[in-house]
């Protein structure tokens, strides 16, 4: 029964008036149309849509080492023995080198991470686009 309708549908013949008025409807569809400004959203193209890089400071890791003067010698890298008063020993903290290695924050990133100056760290920046909607 269904196959009878959907053939008997198919087979009516469409009137030139039915014709011409389907085509006002669609004709008068598309000038009606109207432009419209929407807002959307891309990548940003400075950090390809991360929202920023690496510290090229401390290399990611959000921590700086630095070298300061070893505060057992002051600089000197050898003490006073402790036995005799003429000899002097290589300093055990420095190691005989003057310096000792010391973390710091780095103040150049967050955590390692440098946020992204064009779009604040988003990732995304806005566009208006436009379109016919």
């Amino acid at each position: 029964m269904a196959k009878e309708r959907i053939t008997s549908i198919s087979r009516r013949k469409i009137s030139k008036k039915t014709l011409i008025i389907i085509a006002l409807i669609l004709l008068f569809g598309l000038i009606i149309a109207i432009p419209v400004m929407a807002q959307g959203t891309t990548n940003c193209v400075t950090c390809q849509g991360d929202g920023g890089a690496k510290c090229r400071v401390c290399y990611g890791e959000g921590t700086i080492y630095v070298k300061v003067t070893c505060y057992t010698c002051h600089g000197e890298r050898t003490l006073p023995d402790r036995w005799s008063v003429m000899t002097r020993v290589k300093c055990s903290t420095c190691n005989g080198s003057g310096e000792v290695p010391h973390s710091a924050p780095c103040t150049s990133c967050v955590n390692g991470w440098v946020y992204c100056r064009t779009c604040n760290g988003s990732g995304k920046l806005s566009s208006n686009v436009q379109g016919w909607w």
